[in-house]
C-alpha cells in the first residue's frame, strides 16, 4: 500500500508523464538532452530522475558510460509509456503517435478553413514527428483546436507558445529550403 501511494505522488509530478513519453520516443536519450527537451536544467533534473526511479515496478532504466548517463524505457516503461500516448477525440478513435494525428489532419480536415489547420497540413509529417515531442504536439493541436479540448491549463499554453515558436522555425526552415532549390534549377 505504501508503494502505491509513493507511485501516486510520483505520477502527479510536474514532468513525471512528458518525461516518459520524451524516453519512449527517444531511447537513449541523454541526460543533457532529456533536460532540454523539459526545458529544465541538468540539475534539477537529478533528483527528479531519482524520484522517477523508486518508482515499483521500474519505469526507466539508467545507463552510465564516464560522465554521461542515458535514459531507456524498462518493459513495464514501454507499457506504461504506449498507455500515455493514446490520446482519443470525440469519434472515439485512438490516436496513439504523431504521425496519426497528422494523418487524421491530412484525412478528415481538408475543409476546415482555420489557418492552423491549413499551416499544418502543409508541413512534412517526417519533420513535425522530429521536432515535436507526442505531449508537444498534442497541446499544440488542442490549443488550436484541431483535437478537442479536454482541459487546458495555463501551462499548456504556456508550452503551446513554445511549441509555435518550434513551428515558425520549420517553417523557415523549408522556405530557406526552397529558396536554395529554385537557385539551384536557375
Amino acid at each position: 500500500m505504501e508503494q502505491k501511494i509513493k507511485n501516486l505522488k510520483i505520477e502527479k509530478s510536474k514532468y513525471f508523464n512528458e518525461t516518459i513519453v520524451i524516453i519512449g520516443e527517444n531511447p537513449g536519450i541523454t541526460h543533457g538532452e532529456l533536460a532540454e527537451k523539459l526545458n529544465t536544467i541538468c540539475s534539477n533534473l537529478s533528483g527528479y530522475i531519482k524520484r522517477i526511479s523508486e518508482y515499483d515496478p521500474p519505469l526507466i532504466e539508467k545507463e552510465i558510460c564516464g560522465k554521461y548517463r542515458s535514459y531507456t524505457l524498462t518493459p513495464e516503461g514501454n507499457t506504461f509509456y504506449k498507455r500515455l500516448t493514446k490520446t482519443e477525440y470525440n469519434e472515439g478513435t485512438n490516436i496513439t503517435y504523431k504521425k496519426d494525428i497528422m494523418t487524421y489532419i491530412l484525412e478528415t480536415q481538408e475543409s476546415n478553413p482555420s489557418p492552423y489547420v491549413q499551416l499544418l497540413r502543409s508541413i512534412n509529417i517526417e519533420k513535425i514527428d522530429k521536432v515535436f515531442t507526442l505531449p508537444e504536439f498534442t497541446i499544440l493541436c488542442k490549443a488550436l483546436g484541431i483535437i478537442p479540448e479536454e482541459e487546458i491549463k495555463e501551462q499548456d499554453l504556456d508550452q503551446t507558445l513554445a511549441c509555435w515558436e518550434k513551428m515558425q522555425k520549420l517553417i523557415e526552415n523549408d522556405i530557406e529550403l526552397k529558396k536554395k532549390k529554385l537557385k539551384e534549377h536557375k
